[in-house]
């Protein structure tokens, strides 16, 4: 594999043979960056790194930092990181070409980049699907059938499972059967308490990094949901949920802290199924403590916005106790065969 392997990477889930996303990544992007198919100055994000692999936002954290261990790439004034290490590079945020990286395929030979991968559509899905079911109980999910469901192989559904298991929207019991929910009162008391610590910690180390122009976009798509105009649907409105709870969050440098901080955001998932079973309405009440967050963040007053975004994980636990149980009501969601009540 071009490059050095990142550093204390998890061993191969068992039955995997495949080297980790985490892996894929790293030799993908060094092997862009020592070619020059990644120029200096070009702008490295995780979120279109994702997409184009595929993979959620933990994996190519990880293996971004390796590359910055490594000295592959650089901090800089803005998200992400640069290519390169040479001070003074111009920053080009030109949209990376996954086709240009060479990775080593399976059987070791060198290869072209990834292929279009089927889980950069079907891993939204599921996950969307799984955070509806985990609303109404407790179920089981058959492989073999959600591979069928998709059109895909065995191995990849696993790999997608795999992934689902990391953002700890599905688990695995003692006999290997994957399951998702019951997503329970005391879960989403307990996360929300966590994010309450640990997100205004995580948003006072990150604020200095963020860029100013970030905050424009997510103002304006705050402002269409709040008047529910055309267009704006529970998609947008978690779009919106990871522009706060993401994206200003991503330049913190206590690893660990993000890492957790992953781990705790299903109950976000019960807001959107809430919505789509009620329907969009406007003045929904966590937009403009949204708004207030951002505004402070924009005006450089991140002691005032992390305080704010404490206040608003607060009242967010309580909203969602009271969503979850109107959900708790509806009759069961017409889901796909994958899925079982158990």
């Amino acid at each position: 594999m071009p490059g050095r392997k990142p550093k204390n990477d998890p061993p191969p889930a068992e039955g995997q043979t495949r080297i980790t996303i985490r892996e894929r990544v790293y030799a993908a992007l060094a092997s862009g960056i020592r070619s020059g198919a990644v120029p200096p100055g070009r702008v490295l994000l995780e979120g279109p790194i994702a997409e184009a692999f595929g993979s959620s936002r933990a994996p190519v954290r990880s293996a971004l930092r390796a590359l910055h261990d490594d000295g592959l790439v650089q901090r800089f004034q803005g998200r992400g990181y640069l290519a390169g290490t040479r001070r003074g590079a111009v920053v080009d945020r030109t949209p990376l070409d996954p086709a240009l990286f060479e990775i080593e395929t399976e059987d070791g030979a060198p290869g072209r980049g990834p292929a279009p991968d089927p889980g950069l559509h079907i891993l939204p899905d599921i996950r969307r699907t799984a955070a509806t079911a985990m609303a109404f109980g407790e179920f089981r999910i058959n492989q073999s059938k959600l591979a069928r469901h998709y059109g895909i192989s065995r191995a990849r559904a696993a790999e997608l499972l795999l992934l689902l298991n990391e953002q700890r929207v599905i688990w695995r019991d003692a006999r290997g059967t994957w399951l998702v929910g019951p997503l329970t009162a005391r879960a989403v008391r307990e996360q929300y308490e966590l994010r309450a610590l640990l997100e205004p910690a995580a948003l006072i180390q990150s604020a200095p990094r963020l860029s100013p122009a970030m905050f424009a976009p997510m103002l304006e798509r705050i402002d269409r949901l709040a008047n529910a105009r055309a267009g704006a649907t529970p998609d947008e409105l978690e779009a919106a949920e990871q522009d706060l709870h993401e994206q200003c969050l991503a330049e913190a440098d206590n690893r660990q802290m993000l890492a957790v901080i992953d781990h705790s955001k299903v109950p976000l998932l019960v807001n959107t199924v809430f919505l789509e079973a009620v329907g969009m309405v406007p003045d929904l009440p966590e937009l403009s403590e949204h708004r207030d967050i951002l505004q402070r963040l924009c005006a450089g007053r991140p002691a005032e916005a992390a305080e704010l975004l404490a206040r608003h994980l607060r009242l967010a636990a309580g909203r969602t106790l009271q969503r979850l149980k109107v959900i708790s009501v509806l009759p069961d969601p017409d889901l796909p065969d994958y899925l079982t009540r158990r």
